[in-house]
């Protein structure tokens, strides 16, 4: 029995150990490459503006628990106020263009977020704003 018990602990020590420190290397990697959220990548399209102005707005209405009308005008805000950012810090969409583009893709944003107008009809309007590049 004694050597059946010091088998097994060779057993564990030469094969299982060896592979528990393997999957928590391969673990430490994955949880250090997740962890970092590039808030620059959601300014790189009018998607993903939409996508963020999504997002802040229902946690803000978490936070301050409205309904209705009150939830659309929060995320009207939150469009103007993400465009502004997006605008200041040269991010995305927002790189060098004039100080107006800050209004026409938050209202652009603010109409696919609430739902009234689809993606498609906001950038067939926004291609007429856009200059010709000759």
């Amino acid at each position: 029995m004694k050597k059946f018990i010091c088998f097994l602990m060779l057993f564990m020590v030469a094969f299982i150990t060896p592979m528990m420190t393997m999957a928590e290397t391969v673990a430490n990697a994955a949880v250090e490459t997740s962890t970092s959220i590039d808030i620059g990548s959601y300014f790189t399209s009018l998607t993903g503006l939409v996508s963020l102005v999504i997002l802040v707005t229902q946690f803000l209405k978490k936070l301050i628990k409205t309904e209705g009308l009150k939830t659309q005008i929060l995320s009207w805000i939150v469009s103007v106020v993400l465009a502004v950012v997006g605008y200041f810090l040269q991010l995305g969409i927002f790189i060098d263009l004039a100080w107006y583009w800050i209004l026409i893709y938050a209202v652009s944003a603010g109409l696919i977020a609430n739902g009234i107008a689809t993606k498609q009809v906001v950038e067939a309007i926004l291609s007429l704003f856009k200059p010709k590049i000759q």
